[in-house]
């Protein structure tokens, strides 16, 4: 079998990248309601900078206004 060590490595590893994406969602969604009136392409450009500059990885980032963006 698998090693137990590195099941619990990649657990953690999962739970941890699902935790920051919640995290950079409900940043964004916090600052999304200033930018409300942007056009989208503004308002990516905005939302990408602020989360990189709060420390979030780029895929993060690109899942988080992505989702936002679809959701509307």
């Amino acid at each position: 079998g698998i090693d137990r060590e590195i099941v619990e490595s990649i657990m953690y590893q999962v739970l941890s990248i699902k935790s920051e994406e919640e995290v950079a969602k409900e940043a964004l969604e916090k600052k999304a309601r200033a930018w409300k009136s942007l056009e989208p392409l503004e308002f990516r450009k905005k939302a990408y900078g602020y989360l990189q500059r709060k420390g979030f990885e780029f895929e993060i980032v690109k899942k988080a206004v992505d989702n936002f963006l679809k959701k509307g």
